[in-house]
């Protein structure tokens, strides 16, 4: 933690454990350890895993991708296909035949891939985000308590 950044709320909370602490380095170091634990408690408190999962839910439900992937499934299942996508509609659907038509299918199907993996990538940096400030936040409890367990037993940290 760069105590520059939070020098102020350390200094509060140095003058609040001070009388507990044996030497100033202690009061210091303790108050270092419990900003950096509070900030980090914030941060995973402020984690909305619920916008997160409206989010994938938009995504699932959004009717353009829906279309794209009915039109890209039903090529697959070799139905007609009665429009198409990527080409301008003047005054009546372009029906595509033959390499056309697989074309514009394979662009469709790779466009959903990009999306869908775009989709995913952010659901695992989320998710990762979130994994790894747990992690921190158990080191965190870990190194708060190490303090105290010192700062009661008179020892230096």
């Amino acid at each position: 933690m760069d105590g520059r950044v939070f020098a102020d709320q350390i200094r509060k909370v140095y003058a609040l454990v001070r009388d507990d602490c044996d030497t100033e380095q202690q009061a210091n170091e303790l108050a270092k350890r419990i900003i950096d634990f509070e900030r980090n408690e914030a941060f995973l408190q402020d984690f909305d895993e619920e916008a997160l999962h409206d989010e994938i839910r938009a995504w699932a439900a959004d009717p353009h991708r829906i279309a794209l992937a009915q039109l890209a499934q039903a090529s697959r299942n070799k139905q007609p296909v009665p429009t198409t996508f990527t080409l301008r509609q003047r005054d009546h659907p372009v029906r595509l035949k033959g390499k056309e038509r697989t074309e514009e299918i394979k662009f469709i199907e790779g466009f959903l891939g990009l999306v869908g993996t775009a989709m995913v990538g952010r659901v695992r940096a989320v998710k990762e985000s979130r994994a790894a400030a747990l992690r921190y936040q158990r080191r965190a409890i870990n190194q708060l308590v190490k303090g105290i367990r010192a700062v009661a037993k008179g020892e230096n940290f």
